[in-house]
């Protein structure tokens, strides 16, 4: 991204720090959809008629502060949203990334006055690529919380942008950062390393908490990650200051000829050095172990044991190993498969019956509205489903244990951790599947990993036990495991209760069953075990 110099307006909407204070009382913060607004156009005024050098800086960093906290704000309306996203969560998304553009371009022009040579901006250079290599970071971000795919643009800015800081000798430089919410100060090789590390613990396929944790500690540990030249005879992750990619692993002058992970020449290639984080994080998995609390170990007060734990010990392993090998390799497989989504396409496409009940037009629930909104093509949409309602993706890659599959075109929306049957080419029956991860690309196309569930699932019903004999039955699936196993039951989201009494339809009977052990709890389902108290 190229910033050109600037000269000063006779009459900019800004001038100095006190008409910013001014405009920040009279602008609509309380809403984070109109701060965004606001702030986007304000910034879009101060491009076309930009206040003196010194001045500008001064307003930018004045602004920072209340465009994070209204930025964090907006971002909660894309976080965790099943995908494709939303016309409104589509807007925040668009909203997020054009403030943080307008920002990144702002420090750009500032910067390149500086490097051009600015004498007024002459000790400002640090701070100007920092800010840069942070509104990079947190823009790649925002992709993150949306579950999208960071293109290669975003990438190369942030390579970039470092490489200018290291070029001018000011990557390890500290930066005061007094109005920062996140930390005290930071540094050039900090700001960059943090969307580096988000990137390796794959997002994308974290729990809403998790990441909310893991973008946290990151701002923490960022500082502790070393940034050079490759060694001789050392494996580990690196990055291409040249190219366009995220961090992958490079095997090191051992490796196979071809495997490490930059194209751009050894010159460009910088190594993640996490012996320090690793060191951290092994404490405190050590204190967490001898019953420290979380908090106790600068983890968040929020965070709570045995999860605090598990999320250390996974990003331990993904900053200081060698990406896992598979215990069932994948294997490549561009074929079309049959997807299922909803308990009651899923019910139908394991070979059960429809239970009837009377709809009224008020039953559309805000799913419903939500699909009939999105799927804009309704012809096209219906020539995408079979008879058992099931869509039809493309099988990029399988293994023994999950799928990857990609969709193109408008579809059904998605979520993490949400219940699907999945029909390979070829195979006879649909798989109960439970969606892992899902990322938006910029193409439009939907990408998702799914993990089949144990056992040949088989289509029931369910309803409360009551005296009412008419009332009716909910979708349900029971899955055997193993003929010496206990069988189970796939409830609804949010029915199981312990020790909650149901009747169960199955196999042409009904049985009163007690739900009992919870053994997974999805984004639209409850898996649990149970006991038959009596026909």
């Amino acid at each position: 991204m190229i910033q050109s110099d600037f000269v000063p307006a006779s009459r900019p909407v800004l001038w100095d720090v006190r008409s910013c204070n001014e405009w920040l009382a009279r602008a609509p913060l309380a809403d984070s959809r109109q701060a965004c607004a606001a702030f986007l156009s304000l910034l879009d005024q101060l491009e076309d008629a930009p206040p003196r050098h010194v001045a500008y800086l001064q307003i930018l960093e004045r602004l920072r502060g209340p465009i994070v906290i209204a930025q964090e704000e907006n971002a909660k309306r894309f976080t965790f949203k099943p995908l494709p996203l939303g016309h409104v969560e589509s807007v925040a998304f668009g909203q997020a990334c054009e403030l943080w553009l307008a920002l990144l371009r702002a420090y750009g022009r500032l910067r390149r006055a500086a490097i051009r040579g600015r004498p007024e901006l002459a000790g400002s250079v640090a701070l100007l690529c920092e800010r840069v290599i942070e509104c990079t970071g947190e823009l790649i971000d925002a992709h993150f919380l949306a579950s999208r795919e960071v293109g290669e643009d975003q990438w190369h800015w942030l390579h970039e942008a470092y490489a200018l800081a290291e070029r001018r000798g000011v990557a390890d430089v500290a930066i005061a950062d007094s109005r920062s919410r996140r930390s005290t100060s930071s540094t050039c090789t900090a700001a960059y390393v943090r969307p580096l590390m988000l990137a390796l613990v794959h997002p994308c396929g974290l729990r809403e908490r998790e990441l909310a944790w893991a973008r946290q500690w990151t701002h923490r540990w960022a500082a502790k990650v070393r940034v050079g030249p490759p060694p001789r005879s050392e494996r580990g992750y690196c990055v291409d200051l040249a190219g366009a990619t995220g961090p992958l692993w490079d095997e090191g002058p051992e490796g196979q000829e071809g495997s490490s992970a930059t194209d751009g020449g050894q010159a460009a290639v910088r190594h993640l050095d996490f012996a320090d984080v690793g060191r951290s994080i092994k404490w405190r998995l050590k204190k967490l172990e001898e019953g420290a609390q979380p908090a106790e170990l600068g983890l968040g007060r929020g965070c709570t044991q045995p999860v605090a734990g598990e999320l250390l010990t996974m990003l331990h392993s993904c900053w200081t190993r060698a990406p896992k090998s598979r215990q069932f390799p994948r294997r490549v497989a561009h074929a079309a498969a049959e997807l299922a989504s909803g308990m009651a396409r899923i019910h139908a496409a394991l070979g059960g019956e429809v239970i009837v009940t009377h709809i009224r037009h008020w039953d559309y629930n805000r799913r419903d509205t939500e699909q009939i909104h999105n799927v804009r093509h309704a012809a096209a949409f219906e020539t995408r489903h079979n008879r058992t309602g099931a869509e039809q993706w493309n099988s990029l890659d399988e293994s023994a244990a999950g799928f990857r599959l990609r969709r193109y075109g408008p579809g059904e929306r998605l979520a993490q951790r949400q219940l699907v049957a999945l029909r390979p080419r070829g195979a006879q029956h649909f798989i109960l599947c439970e969606l892992r991860w899902l990322a938006q690309g910029t193409d439009r196309t939907l990408t998702v990993g799914v993990r089949a569930l144990v056992g040949y699932a088989q289509p029931a019903s369910v309803r409360p036990v009551s005296e009412d004999r008419s009332a009716p039955f909910s979708y349900a699936l029971t899955i055997p495991v193993a003929r010496d196993l206990p069988v189970s039951v796939v409830l609804p989201g949010g029915w199981h209760q312990p020790g909650r009494m149901l009747e169960l339809r199955a196999e042409g009977q009904i049985l009163r069953i007690r739900l009992t052990e919870l053994l997974a709890r999805g984004y639209d389902f409850d898996h649990a075990r149970f006991e038959v108290v009596g026909p």
